[in-house]
């Protein structure tokens, strides 16, 4: 008996062969779900919702007093969406020192004091996570966390 699933993208089977398989939410949609043995065939339409189509990463600049989100522009507060599992980087354009400091909760680990390079962290539980800078309060932003 083999199965096989017509759209990956959407879920994808495992073992490919057996009496009994699983299938894996891959993204949202469609997909036939096929299994055959021998000249017999027969398929399933299964259709998967919900999945999280925010990014896996996202990037943060931070400037003189400012973070700015790369992939919207929102800045003081930037606002970021990833998915569960996702990491954003916050990159240093400027020698001014700042930090990356988590605030309310839930919270991450904060950067300390940082003057260029970057910091990194990866989000593995949903939520909406502030955070600002502790030497400049005005600078703030938010990762959400879906």
């Amino acid at each position: 008996i083999t199965w096989v699933s017509r759209n990956a993208n959407v879920a994808t089977v495992s073992p490919l062969t057996g009496t009994a398989v699983t299938a894996t939410a891959a993204g949202n949609g469609t997909s036939q779900i096929v299994v055959s043995a021998g000249t017999r065939a027969d398929s399933a339409l299964l259709t998967v919702s919900g999945q999280s189509t925010a990014p896996l990463t996202a990037g943060v600049t931070v400037g003189d007093l400012f973070f700015r989100s790369n992939a919207n522009a929102t800045q003081n507060m930037a606002v970021d969406t990833i998915a569960v599992g996702g990491m954003v980087t916050w990159t240093w354009t400027t020698p001014t020192t700042h930090t990356v400091t988590s605030t309310g909760s839930p919270t991450f680990g904060s950067s300390g004091n940082v003057s260029s390079g970057t910091f990194q962290v990866t989000f593995n539980t949903a939520g909406s996570y502030a955070y600002l800078c502790s030497i400049h309060p005005s600078m703030t932003g938010t990762v959400v966390v879906r």
